[in-house]
Order: C-alpha cells, then sequence, then structure tokens
C-alpha cells in the first residue's frame, strides 16, 4: 500500500533518458497501481510544464502565414499544396509561368535569405526552406 502512492518513474520507449519523468499512481493505468479517488482529486500531480498559479496566460499567436513557390504545374509541388490544405493554413501559392519572374525578379530576394534557393520554396517570416525533401 505505501508504495501505490509513491511516485513512479517512466521511461517512453524511443525517447531520450530527457524525458523520463515521476508520475504518481493517479497517472497510470494499472491494476497493479491503484490510487484512491480521494487521493487523486485532493492532489493531482502536476505535470511537465504545467504553470504555476498567479501567472497571467500569454496572449495567443497570431497564426503564421506561409508563402509556398513553384511552377504552375502540379509536380512536386502538388504534394506540398495538399498538405498545406489539409492543414488548413494560411499561404499564398505563388506559381511561375515563365522562368523571367522567377530567375530575375523572386529568386535574387530568396537568395538572400537562403543561398541554396530552389523550386519548390516555402517561406514562414524570415524563414526560408528550399527544396521537396526539406520541406
Amino acid at each position: 500500500k505505501k508504495r501505490s502512492k509513491a511516485p513512479v518513474k517512466v521511461h517512453y520507449q524511443g525517447y531520450g533518458s530527457d524525458w523520463d519523468e515521476f508520475v504518481g499512481a493517479d497517472r497510470i493505468r494499472s491494476k497493479a497501481l491503484r490510487a484512491s479517488k480521494q487521493a487523486a482529486e485532493a492532489k493531482p500531480a502536476k505535470k511537465k510544464g504545467d504553470k504555476k498559479e498567479g501567472k497571467s496566460e500569454a496572449k495567443p499567436k497570431p497564426p503564421l502565414t506561409f508563402e509556398m513557390g513553384y511552377w504552375g504545374i502540379r509536380g512536386l509541388g502538388a504534394v506540398l499544396r495538399m498538405i498545406l490544405e489539409y492543414k488548413e493554413v494560411k499561404y499564398t501559392d505563388k506559381q511561375y509561368t515563365d522562368g523571367e519572374t522567377w530567375f530575375k525578379e523572386d529568386k535574387p530576394n530568396i537568395i538572400e535569405k537562403n543561398p541554396l534557393a530552389n523550386l519548390p520554396y516555402l517561406v514562414c517570416g524570415e524563414t526560408v526552406v528550399c527544396q521537396t525533401n526539406s520541406i
């Protein structure tokens, strides 16, 4: 009975030891460790990252907006468009129909932020990621 109230060290498979944590019996689903409902309600176990009492919550951040650029064909950009649509992300789909717009106007601006600029690219704020596998 003493042991059922003691915290138990939990290791998550596939994660490093820095993810290990001690949890109370009220957070473990096990027939061997049963905490009384009264003890669980009286003193809930604190989780990592719980905010201390008395602190005001941070203001919600505005949603991120992305700019995705690729040629005006399906190709490698289609998968990225589908992912952005599926996740309901606000994004601008910049489709290039001629090389002049890409090579003379937009590529020099992208190169300033990422020297490996190529299509497709994804811009979020000051971060630019190029190439399909990287995105």
